[in-house]
């Protein structure tokens, strides 16, 4: 397996092929996240650009449009763009503010001044990947690609929980399909004695435009920040189903998360936002194909030799 350039970060980077970038900067270097970061000029306005990838939370979610696991800076709005799903809103400084995945990279863009949907979209067109980038990176596992699970540490608790996993990129076959068209890229455990007390297993789309977590705990485990609490409140989602098999999702382009229990254990699982998204009914089913999977899960997850 190829290692990451100490120049290059392991993402694709996306560049403006019009637009001027300034200040244009990438760190890479040992014991920080891999970012790339510019700033563009346009209409009056400065935007100030990062990407990276993020990997301590689930993936395609707006993170800095987020307030805290479900809530929201501001009313958000998102739209099809570039293949993804462009997320727009305010960010923590009350900035506006977008938010998009593609290829696996997380692009944030702010702005200095009051911005409209037209600015960011007149952006996003803009950005265009690297070609060689697009084919380096296919050639990177995930824990090559994740700072976190490559061995990074934190400050956040997301981070801390993340980076305490002892992770193992798989074969994509080592498990059975769990969503379509995406299948098992790495897997992380934590131990209680010799038990899987919580794991995160990762699946990814072969052109890496799709990703989702399953995140299980055992039930019962003390682990700090270890299950956040689904509830019906106004943010990223706008539509709950809290029946046998959880879920909340943002309806047209998502994403969405599903929460079902099995033996001990609780199984959160992800979908990435994307055009032509699920109803809630395949976002159902979905849960309850995990449900029936999870002895298969956890049997594969132990039997998984991990580096010490």
């Amino acid at each position: 397996m190829e290692n990451p350039s100490p120049e290059l970060p392991p993402f694709v980077r996306f560049l403006p092929e019009r637009l001027e970038p300034t200040d244009l900067s990438i760190r890479n270097r040992a014991g920080e996240r891999p970012t790339l970061r510019f700033f563009v000029s346009m209409h009056g306005r400065m935007f100030r650009v990062k990407e990276f990838f993020m990997d301590w939370f689930y993936p395609g979610f707006p993170k800095n449009l987020m307030a805290s696991f479900q809530k929201t800076y501001s009313d958000v709005v998102s739209e099809p763009s570039r293949g993804g799903i462009l997320f727009m809103g305010n960010d923590y400084r009350g900035l506006s503010s977008c938010s998009i995945n593609l290829m696996g990279t997380s692009i944030e863009v702010e702005s200095s001044s009051p911005a409209h949907a037209l600015h960011f979209r007149k952006l996003m067109d803009d950005l265009v990947p690297v070609d060689d980038d697009v084919a380096r990176i296919r050639q990177l596992g995930y824990s090559r690609r994740s700072y976190l699970a490559g061995g990074g540490a934190g400050n956040w608790f997301e981070d801390r929980r993340v980076s305490s996993l002892k992770w193992m990129d798989l074969d994509h076959n080592a498990l059975k399909p769990l969503q379509e068209n995406l299948h098992a890229a790495a897997a992380g455990i934590g131990l209680a004695g010799d038990r899987i007390e919580q794991a995160i297993i990762v699946l990814e789309s072969p052109d890496l435009r799709k990703s989702a977590w399953i995140d299980i705990v055992m039930e019962g485990a003390e682990i700090a920040h270890g299950l956040y609490r689904f509830r019906k409140e106004p943010g990223i989602f706008d539509h709950f189903e809290f029946s046998q098999e959880q879920l909340m999702m943002r309806k047209g382009t998502g994403p969405a998360l599903a929460r079902v229990r099995a033996g001990d254990f609780i199984a959160t699982m992800s979908f990435f936002p994307g055009e032509n998204f699920p109803d809630s009914s395949k976002i159902r089913e979905s849960a309850i194909h995990l449900q029936s999977e999870m002895d298969h899960l956890m049997r594969v997850l132990t039997e998984i030799e991990y580096p010490p």
